[in-house]
């Protein structure tokens, strides 16, 4: 959500708290949320009333036999050696077992071990869709899953390009993306 300068905090917030949602607006940290003060960032995530999950499981739609939602810690905590990290089992123990399961996992490589854990889509974000392709896509070389739709197993994972930069503020090949997914029963 944050780059890097917590001065955009209270910005970002304000404007994720101002969208509408039936089931209420979630969020999960990212790589560059831990960089600009993870807490920070969450708390005021919070206080323009989005919930976060962080390693966390909820339950959407219980009434209409819904499905369960969880979000997970960014790897990069658990790379960097500073903290937990993602705590897949954990946000699971939070929802009934044999719903139909979304997990939001900033770091699309998270999908290989939903995917053991028997999760059913993941929607992840972190390459930018690899920002800068020159005719190619030199991100192809460093990462498995960079933009759109995977199969990992039996798990549907979704990356989305994102609308912002990290380095250069430029795209080039990896028009910015706001992706609406639409649920049915089935």
């Amino acid at each position: 959500m944050i780059d890097s300068d917590p001065a955009f905090i209270s910005l970002c917030a304000a404007r994720l708290g101002a969208l509408q949602a039936r089931e209420g607006v979630v969020c999960i940290p990212g790589n560059h949320d831990h960089y600009t003060g993870a807490r920070q960032v969450l708390d005021g995530m919070r206080s323009a009333g989005i919930d976060v999950l962080l390693n966390r499981g909820k339950v959407i739609a219980p009434r209409d036999g819904g499905f369960a939602l969880l979000g997970v810690d960014d790897m990069w905590v658990q790379d960097a050696r500073r903290g937990r990290g993602p705590d897949l089992p954990l946000a699971q123990s939070m929802v009934v077992p044999d719903l139909a399961t979304i997990l939001l996992a900033h770091q699309p490589r998270f999908a290989e071990v939903a995917a053991r854990a028997g999760i059913d889509v993941q929607l992840s974000g972190h390459t930018h869709g690899g920002q800068i392709n020159p005719g190619l896509r030199p991100l192809d070389l460093f990462y498995r899953y960079v933009s759109g739709r995977y199969q990992v197993g039996s798990l549907q994972l979704y990356v989305n390009r994102g609308f912002g930069t990290a380095g250069p503020p430029t795209r080039v090949g990896a028009a910015p993306e706001i992706t609406k997914i639409v649920l049915v029963a089935g």
